[in-house]
């Protein structure tokens, strides 16, 4: 089950990086193309925009993951140990039932509503756009299912810092 996980960890840092990558050539694009051939690119920036919008989806499943978020560990670390797996299950459930439904279940609503409107300078679906919530929302929903199938964990590595 660990090489699962890794092998997603993995699969998500390279996505990220392929769209930090593109966004950056892309910027560059933009910054060029506008002052120095006076010429903006639309489809640049726009693409840039999207990319944007998968980047943080993406970016966000994966520091869930890790379990590198940002978390209030002040009140957590009043209880026993016992107590703190219990409230650290009880938060994966939480996730698990964000990710799933407002991730999942409402970006396939969304993206039935939005297969046949167009983006303006790349004229494509907006529904590819769109489909970067649903997507996030099973990689955050099998980190929350693995977290929960994890045996007892140490505080440690409840807060991420295995």
């Amino acid at each position: 089950m660990q090489m699962v996980k890794q092998s997603v960890d993995k699969l998500l840092f390279g996505i990220n990086v392929l769209l930090l990558v593109t966004m950056t050539v892309l910027s560059i694009y933009q910054v060029f193309t506008r002052y120095f051939l006076d010429v903006p690119s639309t489809i640049s920036e726009e693409m840039v925009r999207f990319l944007l919008i998968w980047f943080a989806l993406f970016t966000t499943a994966y520091v869930f993951g890790q379990q590198k978020h940002i978390a209030i560990t002040v009140l957590l670390q009043r209880f026993t140990e016992r107590m703190q797996l219990v409230i650290f299950k009880l938060i994966q459930v939480f996730w698990f039932l964000l990710s799933t439904g407002s991730l999942i279940i409402g970006g396939i609503i969304l993206i039935t509503y939005t297969t046949q409107e167009t983006s303006a300078a790349l004229g494509i679906s907006m529904m590819y756009v769109y489909l970067a919530l649903p997507l996030s929302g099973l990689f955050m929903a099998f980190y929350s299912l693995w977290y929960l199938a994890m045996p007892a964990a140490t505080t440690e590595e409840m807060e991420g810092n295995e």
